[in-house]
């Protein structure tokens, strides 16, 4: 139960982290430009 927990979070920890970056990306490149 404890691996679930823990792979749930780590599914949610980089579905944010990868949200993050795909902000930040696109604001430097609009920056950029």
């Amino acid at each position: 139960k404890v691996n679930m927990l823990i792979n749930i979070e780590l599914q949610g920890i980089s579905m944010v982290l990868s949200y993050f970056l795909k902000k930040v990306y696109l604001l430097v490149d609009i920056e950029l430009q």
